[in-house]
């Protein structure tokens, strides 16, 4: 399978920062949460990916809408508000939950009873991701396998998702979706969501910008 050479550097860098990112939660936590640090390069990088998804997908819309009807349309713009949605809940992890940081136990009547309720709060939030990441596995192998199988196979569902503007992904893309998200339970730490959502911001622009069905999303729909 060929690759687009942009397409091959996203990859690149994404699986080398998962790498690298492996190796730091196993080995120093620490060197994790600067690496996945708020207002970061990793930040940063995710943004600049979505923001770019987004742009992708408003000039394919704006140059082939005359060709397909409302629902291609329609598609198109809840692409993007999901793409800005995914891009704003980066920005806004800005104020968000860091489970390594220090209370001040200055004036507290009970800092044993404060630690305690502290530790509870860091071991439930690390559970609930852990099923939030459990169920997007499950997700991402019906997206990364499923869809496209039935893509290529069915000609009812080819027009269903050709008619609403919606990208599949390549094999490539897929085995990529998979690989992240198996690779994150490979880091015990609960600030992986950040490289998470980098890895997503990845797939996002690859799929949006390099899809399986793009002849299908660009030439006139079918009567």
């Amino acid at each position: 399978m060929k690759l687009h050479p942009t397409e091959a550097v996203l990859y690149a860098t994404l699986l080398a920062l998962l790498g690298y990112g492996v190796y730091l939660a196993q080995y120093d936590a620490g060197g994790f949460v600067e690496l996945v640090a708020d207002g970061g390069p990793l930040s940063w990088m995710t943004t600049a990916l979505l923001t770019i998804a987004a742009v992708v997908l408003l000039v394919r819309m704006l140059r082939y809408g005359g060709l397909h009807g409302a629902r291609w349309w329609i598609g198109h713009l809840l692409l993007i508000g999901l793409v800005v949605v995914i891009g704003g809940e980066n920005v806004r992890w800005g104020d968000g939950y860091h489970p390594y940081e220090t209370i001040d136990i200055i004036d507290l009547p009970d800092v044993s009873e404060e630690l305690t309720q502290r530790t509870v709060q860091v071991e439930n939030r690390a559970y609930s991701y852990d099923i939030v990441l459990q169920v997007l596995l499950v997700v991402s192998v019906l997206i990364a396998l499923v869809l496209p199988w039935l893509y290529r196979r069915s000609p009812g569902y080819r027009r269903l998702v050709d008619g609403w503007g919606i990208p599949v992904l390549t094999i490539m893309q897929g085995l990529v979706l998979l690989v992240l998200l198996g690779s994150l339970f490979a880091m015990p730490v609960v600030e992986r969501w950040r490289l998470l959502l980098f890895g997503l911001s990845v797939v996002v622009l690859a799929v949006v910008a390099f899809p399986y069905n793009r002849a299908g999303l660009t030439r006139e729909a079918a009567p």
